[in-house]
């Protein structure tokens, strides 16, 4: 986990950097800290429903291109899976669950229109920091994320996605959102049914995030 450490602070650092050059600069920014939670489910893994819930939080900045429109830059400890109940082969009964941690870093367009909603589309890149699988209570972690000689069930390292969001504007400092976002490619290819011509496993998330912007640099500065 160090080295997983030692990446989300170098993003931290680079995002503060990047933000503090705008503000030097006196471009028009605003940024902050976000805390929700995601609710999730695995297409693929035949457990349906968003039942897996986690925690979606981190850091955000908003550079405003002009009054309608920004990008926005996140990076966030997100929290991803799925969780249900199902019957073997051998018709017995199991309860399970699947986690799956990332740092996310999304990158957003937005629009802002007259009523205070910000309507924003995006990707996100995520690099998994840790996972986990259990049935019935009972960690089979290794043998489910398993790489033999023969086949790779393991979880890709990385999990490219695309992002809805839209979000209220409560005023300059409080905003309230919601966002949908789904795996552009296969997170793992094995242990998966084939769905609408798409073999492997895709994670399917919502999340619900307040935010509070504690930079809000509303016009430039006289030079």
């Amino acid at each position: 986990m160090k080295k997983y450490s030692v990446l989300y602070k170098t993003l931290l650092l680079l995002f503060l950097t990047f933000g503090f050059g705008f503000n030097a600069n006196a471009q028009l920014f605003k940024a902050g800290v976000a805390a929700g939670f995601n609710a999730a489910q695995i297409e693929g893994d035949d457990m349906n429903g968003y039942k897996k819930f986690g925690l979606n939080a981190g850091v955000l900045m908003d550079v405003n291109i002009n009054e309608k429109f920004a990008v926005g830059f996140e990076i966030l400890y997100s929290q991803k899976g799925s969780r249900g109940n199902f019957f073997n082969d051998n018709d017995e009964f199991f309860q399970r669950k699947i986690k799956l941690d990332y740092i996310e870093i999304p990158i957003l367009f937005k629009y802002r229109d007259s009523r205070g909603m910000d309507f924003g589309g995006g990707i996100s890149i995520a690099r998994l920091v840790s996972k986990q699988y259990k049935e019935n209570g009972t960690d089979f972690t290794l043998d489910y994320f398993s790489v033999t000689e023969f086949e790779d069930n393991d979880a890709r390292n990385f999990d490219f996605n695309i992002v809805l969001d839209a979000a209220y504007n409560i005023n300059s400092r409080f905003q309230i959102g919601a966002r949908w976002s789904y795996s552009l490619g296969a997170f793992q290819r094995q242990f998966s049914s084939e769905r609408a011509g798409r073999t492997g496993q895709f994670h399917n998330v919502l999340a619900l995030r307040f935010s509070v912007f504690f930079t809000a640099q509303e016009e430039k500065d006289d030079l």
